[in-house]
């Protein structure tokens, strides 16, 4: 498990609190696996709960702490573009989104 937090944090660059959090849902949705298999239906349901999720239209109405969002975009251009990230080489992609792009037609 330290393995796996410290990956998170130096290889991805993400914050503490965050990688721990990805770490324990990774490990509860491993322990939940094999329960859902073996035909218990108690434990898969429970675990197979959906998330509520905060439906949005403009990127505008986000806070820097809103978690499992939904929108709609169109994406206007995408690039991508090899670079080298600790040696090793990464294609990153980039582009431009329109976050509402049927407001004109409802």
């Amino acid at each position: 498990m330290l393995a796996a937090f410290l990956k998170y944090q130096d290889d991805f660059k993400i914050p503490p609190q965050d990688s721990m959090r990805s770490i324990i849902r990774s490990l509860n949705s491993s322990k939940s696996v094999p329960n859902a298999r073996s035909g218990s239906s108690s434990s898969s349901s429970s675990s197979s709960q959906p998330r509520a999720t905060k439906k949005v239209e403009r990127l505008n109405e986000l806070k820097a702490d809103d978690k499992e969002i939904e929108i709609e975009v169109e994406i206007i251009s995408h690039n991508m573009r090899e670079q080298t990230i600790r040696g090793e080489q990464k294609q990153i992609a980039f582009g431009l989104l329109e976050d509402n792009p049927w407001a004109d037609k409802r």
